[in-house]
């Protein structure tokens, strides 16, 4: 599923542009899937992510040069209606890692979750390009 969010007009020598990202988990880290945004630097735009899907966990966000600790990216799950639900990044982490477990727990599921997700990051990391 496609999702897009409008962003407003920014002051471009403050703020970078935003971004947007699908995060998946590699090991132990959060890996970013990155989206893009359509428009030109301190106006109006969008941001794109396609194929995102229920239980995904997005990043969004955009760097604050003069206060770059204002720069921290909001976190969202998707629910079962693509609608956001905003989490910490430990409770992003935590859902990633559930899911991860979840299919571990089942021992007929592990080598096939493990190719799924290995997919999975494939598919999303060639839209990325």
């Amino acid at each position: 599923m496609r999702i897009e969010l409008a962003t407003k007009p920014y002051n471009e020598r403050r703020y970078g542009r935003p971004y947007i990202a699908v995060v998946v988990l590699k090991g132990d880290r959060l890996h970013p899937i990155w989206g893009r945004w359509i428009g030109e630097s301190g106006e109006a735009g969008l941001l794109v992510l396609d194929h995102a899907e229920a239980g995904d966990v997005l990043m969004v966000g955009q760097r604050d040069y003069r206060k770059p600790a204002n720069s921290a990216p909001q976190y969202y799950i998707l629910d079962k209606d693509l609608k956001r639900i905003p989490v910490t990044k430990v409770e992003a982490y935590q859902h990633l890692r559930s899911r991860t477990e979840c299919n571990a727990s089942n021992p007929a599921v592990t080598e096939m979750s493990t190719e799924a997700e290995d997919a999975r990051y494939d598919e999303l990391a060639s839209f990325a390009l």
